[in-house]
């Protein structure tokens, strides 16, 4: 499986964590299965979850 890592504003994230927000448009997306890493930019940098994509 292919690993992706995926960087999110912090209140971006907020926004699918709480699931307000429940797409996120890419431009460039592999047509296989991914195993996402969801990075939250500064202030927070830091991976805050992972999602599988199929």
């Amino acid at each position: 499986m292919r690993k992706m890592l995926l960087s999110f504003k912090p209140e971006v994230y907020e926004k699918i964590k709480s699931g307000k927000k429940k797409f996120e448009h890419r431009r460039n997306f592999p047509d296989e299965p991914i195993m996402a890493y969801m990075y939250v930019s500064a202030p927070i940098k830091a991976i805050k979850g992972i999602v599988y994509l199929v």
